[in-house]
């Protein structure tokens, strides 16, 4: 698809990309839009893009989603990449169940939520603004599987969500949200309440092998780190001061401290610093 040309969907349609690669790489001055075919269409006005498992390569670059009921949606597939694109006032921006892929230097808005994982291994997320997004930031979320692994969280803004900035939601320790993923250099602030959550920067649920690495972490309602059953976690070099609860939380469920603990700066967060609860 050309650079400016604008795609135009009727209610309930998609584009489905079910063979061959998707190559839409607009330029700064000239996107590619995705969107419904109305003058002011709300969320979930036309179905969205869909990547099928199995699916080829692709890339989306330089491109605006808009009023989809999910912006994209990329299934169990590899090496795809969504770069320096816009999604915005969807219901679901980005659901993500591929392995090997990079999503870089987009901006994630106004969705009713941001941009969820399941069963994704090896993909870069980073420089990218994810904000005021109704449900969370970023979702790594266990269904009949891991929400994720190996991936790399790196160098975003994450700020004014729903829920949590970063969110590993896992149901037990063989469905966990996640593990030996590194989040590092990202800039998370001011989430906000949205039930069942209190607004944390950072919430880990079931995993091991995760890496909290110098984030800078602050003014979220909640607390900066929400830790529950996770092992062989490392907390080094963050910055996390001004939350609404605790700096860190380190919950009942915890069945040993963290594998490193170090080189953090936990100031005047609301309740406590550093809350170790974990036996």
């Amino acid at each position: 698809i050309e650079p400016g040309v604008e795609v135009l969907f009727s209610p309930n349609t998609a584009l489905n990309v079910t063979s061959g690669p998707l190559i839409a790489c607009g330029t700064a001055t000239a996107p590619i839009v995705f969107k419904a075919d109305s003058v002011s269409p709300s969320r979930g006005a036309w179905a969205g893009i869909s990547f099928p498992a199995g699916s080829e390569q692709s890339r989306i670059c330089h491109a605006v989603i808009e009023s989809a009921v999910t912006g994209l949606n990329v299934g169990d597939t590899d090496y795809h990449e969504i770069l320096t694109s816009t999604l915005r006032h969807n219901t679901g921006a980005l659901q993500w169940g591929a392995d090997w892929g990079r999503i870089a230097a987009n901006e994630v808005y106004e969705n009713g939520s941001g941009i969820r994982l399941q069963k994704a291994w090896n993909n870069e997320i980073e420089s990218n603004s994810i904000h005021d997004n109704d449900a969370f930031g970023i979702e790594f979320l266990s269904d009949n599987g891991t929400g994720g692994h190996f991936n790399t969280i790196a160098n975003n803004d994450i700020y004014e969500n729903g829920g949590f900035g970063i969110g590993f939601v896992g149901e037990s320790a063989t469905e966990p949200g996640g593990g030996s993923n590194t989040i590092t250099g990202n800039r998370i602030f001011g989430q906000i309440a949205a039930a069942p959550y209190p607004g944390d920067g950072i919430y880990m649920l079931y995993g091991s092998n995760n890496q909290l690495l110098a984030n800078e972490i602050y003014e979220n309602a909640g607390n900066g780190i929400w830790v529950e059953e996770q092992t062989d976690l490392v907390v080094t070099g963050n910055r996390v001061y001004r939350n609404g609860v605790d700096g860190l939380a380190y919950a009942t469920g915890n069945t040993e401290a963290p594998s490193a603990l170090h080189s953090n700066v936990l100031c005047r967060n609301a309740a406590f610093n550093i809350d170790n609860d974990w036996t």
